[in-house]
């Protein structure tokens, strides 16, 4: 299966050439940013980013309530502390990659459990791989069920996205 996917191409040439030109403008529009503005729209786009990510994760903070926590160390009322931690830990992540920008340039298995490592911590969420079987309420969808067969997909998903030349299918390291 890997071998299929590594021949195919995510984006055709008209919407690679499109791609190509829109980082060519993001490049250029953020190279005349002051380092000040620039930092704020990072920390603004890390504020987003933790909030929808978290959502997706069953957080119910607002985009609001997520920037008073995140530049304010401001709880919501209502709200539960795992939630605040939550986002927190991923507003952490989303910090150490960009801090760190060559540290997924190569994807591996080890990467992703350092990452995965800083999004739970302080939560009551096992680290590294999962070594029991999990369902997906109302949904057919089995997941892998051990954790060999988890190393192994994603030691393929690294191997996958290493050889992967185009930033827009790599989806990962320093894209300028």
């Amino acid at each position: 299966m890997i071998e299929l996917l590594n021949n195919i191409s995510i984006f055709n040439n008209e919407e690679l050439i499109r791609l190509n030109n829109l980082q060519k403008i993001f490049s250029n529009n953020i190279s005349e940013l002051p380092k000040e503005l620039y930092l704020k729209e990072m920390e603004r786009l890390a504020i987003d980013l933790s909030w929808k990510s978290s959502q997706i994760e069953g957080n119910t903070y607002t985009l609001l309530e997520t920037e008073q926590l995140i530049n304010e160390k401001k709880t919501a009322s209502g709200k539960s502390k795992d939630e605040a931690v939550m986002l927190l830990n991923h507003k952490e992540a989303i910090d150490f990659i960009v801090n760190n920008s060559d540290y997924l340039s190569t994807l591996s298995v080890g990467k992703i459990e350092n990452i995965h490592s800083i999004l739970v911590k302080e939560l009551n969420i096992n680290r590294n791989l999962r070594i029991r079987g999990v369902g997906i309420t109302s949904t057919n969808y089995k997941p892998l069920d051990n954790e060999f067969q988890i190393r192994e997909a994603l030691e393929n998903l690294s191997q996958m996205v290493n050889d992967r030349e185009n930033i827009f299918e790599k989806f990962c390291g320093d894209p300028s």
